[in-house]
């Protein structure tokens, strides 16, 4: 067992969960209207949403906004004072696999495919019918699920369309229609010579994100400089000798921080890589952590 108040605040994934609070995010409620209109889509664009960066990105939808299939999940993000909108599970589990990948600055999910008229010309050229907007024939602006971007010498930005693997499989109803929009949005970025990916959650081990879930620091404490203290004295501390082979309620119990205080240390540290843990191996609080190549001196 994980401490309560870490599972108690997490979904199946330990992905955090936040209460929705901005008013702007209301103002996009509109967006599950069946009369859309081109002045709506106008104003949207208008309104930045599914464009900017940083602090400042805001995905073309969130998850007020859109029906699922899946569980929708709001995340903290944490190098941007913002959160993370995802729409299932298996987007869930591909944004904290790529934020914990090296080299990655920024993800931003809900990505609109800008101008509009390139995709409705690509639709054209490939012979496929542009998506609309339900009950009208305003072309919709497709998005990609998480445009990511890397610092050097990592390499350039890539993007990642997420799908369940049953709605890949061949007897899927649906399936020609869902496979034409995903020639239309591969061809988007094949044209900025971006690479485009399409993954499953065959794509990311269950056990690894789950592990990265439920070790997740909060944005506040991974930008503070106390956060990052913290989390290198644990660091240091939990890879010694003296400690490496403790279980992990030892080392909380043992912090004199608080049990939630010293588990947001230990995952700070583990995303941050300073604690070399094996994320591929399940976490219990009866056995020491996995960690990998520590070495005595420490």
């Amino acid at each position: 067992m994980l401490p309560r108040k870490e599972i108690a605040s997490k979904n199946a994934y330990g992905s955090l969960v936040r209460p929705p609070s901005s008013s702007r995010e209301s103002q996009q409620m509109v967006r599950k209207r069946r009369d859309i209109t081109e002045t709506d889509v106008q104003n949207w664009v208008k309104k930045g949403f599914g464009q900017g960066e940083g602090d400042a990105y805001s995905p073309w939808a969130k998850v007020r906004d859109v029906p699922s299939l899946g569980r929708s999940t709001r995340i903290a993000a944490l190098r941007h004072k913002r959160i993370h909108n995802t729409y299932s599970d298996v987007e869930t589990g591909h944004l904290l696999q790529t934020d914990f990948a090296l080299g990655v600055i920024e993800i931003r999910e809900q990505f609109a495919l800008l101008p509009r008229e390139e995709t409705v010309e690509i639709a054209e050229e490939l012979g496929l019918r542009h998506p609309t907007y339900p009950g009208t024939r305003v072309p919709i602006v497709m998005t990609s699920d998480l445009f990511v971007l890397r610092g050097e010498p990592s390499g350039g930005p890539f993007v990642l369309s997420v799908k369940r693997d049953e709605a890949l499989h061949p007897g899927m109803k649906g399936l020609p229609r869902t496979l034409e929009k995903l020639q239309i949005e591969k061809r988007y970025w094949d044209c900025r010579n971006i690479p485009w990916r399409l993954v499953t959650q065959s794509h990311f081990d269950p056990v690894q994100v789950r592990n990265l879930a439920l070790l997740r620091p909060s944005g506040k404490a991974w930008r503070s400089a106390e956060g990052q203290s913290r989390a290198a004295d644990v660091a240091q501390r939990v890879a010694s000798a003296k400690w490496r082979m403790r279980p992990l309620r030892a080392l909380i119990e043992s912090s004199g921080w608080g049990a939630q205080a010293m588990f947001e240390a230990l995952g700070h540290a583990a995303w941050r890589r300073w604690l070399p843990l094996d994320m591929s191996c399940p976490l219990s609080m009866d056995c020491p952590l996995p960690l990998l190549g520590v070495r005595d001196a420490v």
